[in-house]
């Protein structure tokens, strides 16, 4: 099972989306979908982003 993880800025969350659509549908597992999250407002929902973002490219590395 081979899973992904796309890191970008907010200005490409249109092109994140396609191209994580794209591996979905061929059968690819998204870690960690950030473009679902708004942006930070404090430093603690900033912390929980990154903290899950890291976790999520570890695991893409790693499976």
């Amino acid at each position: 099972m081979e899973t992904f993880y796309v890191a970008s800025s907010f200005k490409n969350i249109d092109k994140v989306r396609y191209v994580s659509r794209e591996l979905i549908k061929k059968g690819y597992i998204q870690t960690y979908d950030w473009t679902q999250n708004e942006r930070a407002m404090t430093m603690e929902s900033l912390e929980e982003i990154g903290n899950l973002e890291r976790e999520a490219v570890i695991e893409a590395f790693l499976s």
